[in-house]
C-alpha cells in the first residue's frame, strides 16, 4: 500500500513539472512555412558560373589594387582548364596548380599551389567578359581585376 502512494505521488509531482514545462515554451499562433527559419538565408545560393573560367582562354591583369589603391603589379596571364588545373603566368615566370570552387561562405575560387599554402581568392565577379579576385594577404586586401587576353 505504501508503495502505490510513493508512486502516485511521484505520478503527480511528475505531472506538475510537465505542465510546467510545457507551460513555460513560447506559444506560436502561426504555423505556416512562412514563419519557418528561411532556407535562403541559412543556405545561401551564390550565381557564380565556374565554366565561364574555362570558356576564356586566358585571363589578364589589368588592374591590381592593394587597400583600394591602384599599384603596377606587372604582367599576369590565368589559364584555366576544365580538368582543373591551372597556369599563372608573370614576370617571374609560370606556376602550375589545380583549381576548385567552394561556395561554402561566399564564392572562392581555391588554387592549390605547389607550396605549403592553398590561395583562397573571393570571386567578386565573373562573367565573360570580367573576372574580379580579392584577397586578404597579410592584412592588406588585394583585388585583382581580369579581362579576357586577346
Amino acid at each position: 500500500m505504501k508503495s502505490i502512494k510513493v508512486i502516485t505521488i511521484l505520478f503527480v509531482v511528475m505531472s506538475i513539472l510537465l505542465t510546467g514545462c510545457k507551460s513555460a515554451q513560447p506559444k506560436t499562433t502561426d504555423s505556416s512555412a512562412d514563419s519557418a527559419y528561411p532556407i535562403d538565408e541559412a543556405y545561401p545560393v551564390y550565381a557564380i558560373d565556374a565554366t565561364q573560367l574555362t570558356e576564356v582562354p586566358a585571363w589578364t591583369l589589368t588592374t591590381y589594387l592593394i587597400n583600394n589603391q591602384e599599384t603596377a603589379d606587372g604582367n599576369k596571364t590565368f589559364t584555366f582548364l576544365a580538368d582543373g588545373a591551372y597556369t599563372i603566368t608573370t614576370d617571374s615566370g609560370k606556376e602550375e596548380g589545380h583549381w576548385y570552387i567552394n561556395t561554402i561562405s561566399s564564392p572562392m575560387l581555391v588554387l592549390i599551389t605547389g607550396a605549403d599554402q592553398d590561395l583562397s581568392y573571393e570571386i567578386v565577379t565573373l562573367t565573360s567578359d570580367s573576372m574580379v579576385l580579392k584577397i586578404d594577404q597579410d592584412g592588406a586586401i588585394i583585388e585583382e581585376q581580369y579581362q579576357p587576353a586577346n
